[in-house]
């Protein structure tokens, strides 16, 4: 698993209008930082288990209680104050994504890379209870 930042409006150098255009109409978003994390993970087997997104807003409030109902199936979604990742996500994406997955298996692996949140305390002891080994790319 790993997690990765999308911006929502990348950086533009160029436009597209009639040549002898005066006047090029633009839109920008008006988001300081307008990005979004997602964490995507696969499988050994090639089995690619459901995004996970997270978007800048307060956790609970109007647009993360909305997303339920705007996600497509097999898309899990959720908000964080600066769109991301963290402690109490990554145990929301155990619980949503990675427990689900491996529900019917008697152990598994999962690599992911050094970040903090994915060496908690918290975190070891959950997959440990499932039967997940953890292992750390450096």
């Amino acid at each position: 698993m790993d997690e990765t930042p999308l911006p929502l409006e990348p950086e533009v150098k160029t436009t597209i209008a009639t040549k002898g255009s005066r006047t090029v109409s633009a839109r920008k978003c008006t988001s300081s930082n307008p990005r979004v994390t997602v964490c995507l993970a696969i499988a050994s087997d090639g089995t690619k288990l459901p995004p996970f997104v997270v978007f800048k807003g307060v956790p609970g409030a109007r647009i993360d209680s909305s997303l339920e109902a705007i996600v497509p199936a097999g898309l899990f979604a959720t908000c964080q104050e600066k769109a991301f990742m963290d402690s109490d996500l990554t145990e929301k994406w155990f619980n949503s994504v990675w427990k689900p997955h491996v529900a019917n298996e008697a152990s598994s692996l999962l690599l992911w890379d050094d970040f903090a949140c994915h060496k908690t305390a918290r975190i070891g002891l959950l997959l440990s209870n499932i039967g997940t080994e953890m292992e750390i790319i450096p």
